[in-house]
């Protein structure tokens, strides 16, 4: 990997927000990493846009014809059509214009939704997952306008027990595959897509097994329990509120894929193991980007990779990590296929509680990479053995801290211990002209791309 290619995944957030334009106060040097000056301007931007980003009016008609790739033929109807032949259901046209007829949708709200049918499509079937999460961000964006303006009196099944579309009571759903829900305190079960867009809605056992995973919330405070991939894709997308996480989240394994995304709120996230982005062989992304948010989990959690790539980015608010062993950026390459294990925890700004157990807070062994990187703020870090920028086994790890009157309380074998690996720990310091890390992560020959592609 090169040396921009570690910046970039460093600042991957710009990518995160999709269609953001540069949010960086500068352009990033070559051999620089970003200073407090770029992660103030990045937070103040993100702050800024992030409020305007899913508001506005879409162009729904071009929208569809660029999703559908067809010029005639992006209707609701013919979204509902694609949507059958690729779950392989053998449908009648008559059974879909009586359904729709039923649900007397406005135009703009029948554009909507097939340029989400268009989006689910998409991500069911795309290989390149970056894409498809900007994809989807832009569904959401260009939609949201027009489906909250809406209001549906009943809740509507559709034919073949795939699609429903919900009214404003309190509805339960379970092994459905589309979902648009206008209102009601929901309760979600084993459902692939659904877009809910108004109340304070629950999500249960909602593991994508071999399957695409969808599931955009976009306001209320919501409850999510057991939500993770096995040999699947997941993607989540919590727009507001107070938001409780509870069990496996952002979890991934075989070859899956997990990207979760929480906007605003002051959320709770507590689990036992395996758990707030941990990946076996696979791909986990949480991020979470406003509030003071509290994190409890027990072993492998909180950016753990075994084989896999890890992720977990917090960017405001004044929050608290609480995990057990092997967690808070803990990475082992193992001999999975040969893949390289990546862990990467990454707080942008707030004075923070880190506690964790044994080789946590940075700790790699076996061709893994862990960095924990805090920009801002007074922090607390506990840890036990093996921790806080600990490695062995060619492994790779690094404990960054670049501002503030931080606290440290470790047991033995922390703050660089290495043997036969690398380790880097930095305390308070500006980042611009900290080559080390830099130069230690050049050395190394993890291909992240493949992780992605």
């Amino acid at each position: 990997m090169n040396l921009m290619g570690v910046k970039k995944l460093i600042v991957i957030a710009l990518a995160i927000l999709m269609l953001f334009p540069s949010l960086q106060s500068k352009k990033f040097e070559e051999n620089k990493l970003p200073s407090k000056e770029d992660i103030i301007g990045f937070l103040s931007a993100i702050q800024e846009k992030s409020k305007k980003f899913f508001s506005g009016k879409g162009n729904l008609i071009k929208d569809l014809i660029l999703f559908s790739g067809k010029m005639n033929e992006s209707s609701l109807e013919n979204a509902i059509s694609e949507f059958y032949k690729m779950k392989g259901i053998e449908y009648n046209e008559p059974a879909i214009d009586s359904f729709l007829d039923e649900c007397n949708f406005s135009q703009e709200v029948k554009n909507s939704i097939a340029l989400l049918l268009y989006a689910y499509i998409n991500v069911s079937t795309n290989p390149n997952k970056a894409e498809s999460i900007f994809l989807l961000a832009y569904s959401i964006k260009e939609t949201k306008y027009y489906l909250e303006k809406f209001e549906l009196n009943k809740t509507i099944f559709g034919p073949y027990g795939e699609i429903a579309f919900g009214g404003k009571h309190d509805d339960e759903y379970s092994n459905y595959s589309f979902i648009v829900d206008f209102g009601g305190d929901d309760r979600y079960q084993k459902s692939c897509f659904i877009v809910d867009l108004k109340g304070n809605d629950g999500y249960l056992e909602m593991k994508a097994v071999n399957d695409t995973y969808v599931t955009i919330d976009e306001n209320g405070d919501d409850n999510y329990t057991n939500v993770y991939s096995i040999n699947g894709s997941y993607f989540l997308f919590d727009l507001n509120g107070n938001d409780t996480y509870r069990g496996k989240i952002c979890s991934s394994y075989e070859n899956g894929y997990s990207f979760f995304f929480d906007f605003n709120g002051n959320d709770l996230y507590k689990g036992l193991n395996e758990t707030q982005s941990f990946s076996y062989d696979a791909t986990s992304m949480l991020i979470d980007f406003n509030g003071d948010d509290r994190y409890y989990a027990g072993d492998y959690s909180q950016a753990s990779s075994q084989g896999g790539v890890a992720l977990l980015i917090d960017f405001t608010g004044e929050d608290m990590f609480i995990a057990g062993n092997r967690s808070q950026a803990y990475a082992t390459g193992g001999s999975i296929q040969g893949i390289k294990g990546v862990a990467i925890l990454i707080n942008f700004a707030g004075s923070d509680l880190y506690k964790s157990g044994n080789y946590s807070q940075g700790y790699a062994n076996s061709l893994g990479f862990a960095l924990l990187l805090d920009f801002l703020g007074d922090d607390s870090y506990n840890a036990r053995k093996f921790s806080q920028a600990s490695s062995n086994a060619m492994g790779a790890a690094a404990f960054i801290d670049s501002d503030g009157i931080n606290k440290f309380k470790h047991g033995m074998f922390c703050q660089g211990y290495m043997l036969g690996s690398l380790s880097l720990f930095m305390n308070n310091f500006e980042m611009n002209g900290s080559e080390r890390l830099l130069d230690m992560i050049n050395k190394l020959d993890f291909n992240f791309s493949n992780f992605l592609s």
